[in-house]
């Protein structure tokens, strides 16, 4: 299930591939560099979320495409606990107090 739940939140997110291997989630966001979602607050709010956490994660363009990468993931629920939280904290604040 926790399989299950990493997909929804990824979705959610904007990330369209996922995988988890060596200790690393790797995320692949929205493709199109142009898409409207890379101008939205959830994508801002992840933005500030992982700045102000460059020990745990890591942005960088790789084949013209943008992905993320979570340290220290050992497993599918530390994976599912990781985008949560991130999830949480990137959304704005008058969304979070509905969720």
């Amino acid at each position: 299930f926790n399989s299950l739940r990493l997909r929804w939140i990824c979705i959610r997110m904007g990330v369209e591939k996922a995988s988890l291997k060596n200790g690393l989630l790797i995320l692949h966001f929205v493709y199109n560099q142009q898409s409207g979602y890379y101008k939205t607050h959830l994508f801002a709010g992840i933005l500030r979320y992982v700045t102000a956490h460059p020990s745990k994660f890591v942005f960088k363009q790789h084949n013209n495409r943008l992905q993320m990468t979570v340290r220290q993931i050992k497993g599918s629920v530390p994976a599912l606990e990781a985008l949560q939280e991130l999830h949480r904290h990137a959304l704005p604040d008058d969304t979070n107090q509905t969720q």
